[in-house]
């Protein structure tokens, strides 16, 4: 992690997997100080998985500055470090919840921006949110579909930021990514669907044909049949002698 301190401006930048991820708070005025210190001390604890105590201490800055963009900003820079921190350990859903929580902070500070680099640096953390939770399901075939749609809402944030902010390269470098991994994910769907169309049983079908090959009854030397009207039921009637 590269840490570069300009005088009251921070820029963050942390890697995840292969990505280089960029996240920026707006330039803080000088008499901001307790902001600034409230928020390295947040973010400190963010990182060291004290997720509960960190956001106690940054919510109530929130509460008392719901209209300045770079306290909004920072609190969904904290949910999504609190995501990305924890991602070995959370539930789909709990992670989900945490990226949606950053995705509301960004939207508002979206519609705080003064500047076209401020609207920027909100959708491209938006994009990144979107980009942790394709990574994160598109492995599990059930969510396919899902990853899919967070590899696309990623790609649209990510062009947004850029026609904002043309000379962004983290964005530019997020976007590549993610349009590389939409292909190969939808590629990999196309084969699968391929699979199955290659396979003229389908599983309902295969059921249905193997459902009787065992069929027990008490009855002694009974006779065993399938009615014509009914394929799917077995008839058993007793042996005539």
């Amino acid at each position: 992690m590269k840490i570069k301190f300009w005088q009251n401006h921070l820029v963050y930048i942390f890697v995840f997997r292969t990505l280089s991820l960029l996240l920026t708070l707006s330039p803080i005025s000088a008499y901001s100080e307790d902001i600034g210190r409230i928020w390295d001390e947040a973010r400190e604890k963010t990182m060291k998985g004290n997720f509960d105590e960190a956001w106690k201490e940054y919510e109530e800055l929130v509460v008392k500055n719901p209209n300045r963009y770079n306290v909004v900003f920072g609190a969904g820079c904290l949910k999504y470090y609190q995501a990305e921190k924890n991602i070995n350990n959370l539930q789909i859903d709990n992670l989900k919840t945490l990226i949606k929580e950053a995705e509301n902070y960004f939207d508002t500070a979206i519609q705080l921006a003064k500047t076209p680099e401020e609207r920027a640096n909100g959708l491209y953390n938006k994009g990144n949110g979107n980009l942790l939770l394709a990574n994160a399901v598109k492995e599990n075939p059930q969510l396919i579909e899902e990853s899919i749609n967070y590899y696309k809402n990623a790609i649209r944030l990510y062009r947004e930021a850029l026609e904002n902010k043309p000379d962004f390269p983290e964005a530019n470098k997020n976007l590549e990514h993610a349009l590389y991994q939409l292909k190969q994910l939808m590629q990999k769907r196309e084969e699968e669907k391929n699979e199955e169309n290659q396979n003229p049983q389908s599983d309902k079908e295969q059921r249905i044909s193997t459902m009787f090959l065992e069929t027990k009854t008490d009855l002694p030397d009974a006779e065993i049949s399938v009615l014509d009207e009914k394929p799917n039921v077995v008839e058993l009637k007793k042996k005539s002698n």
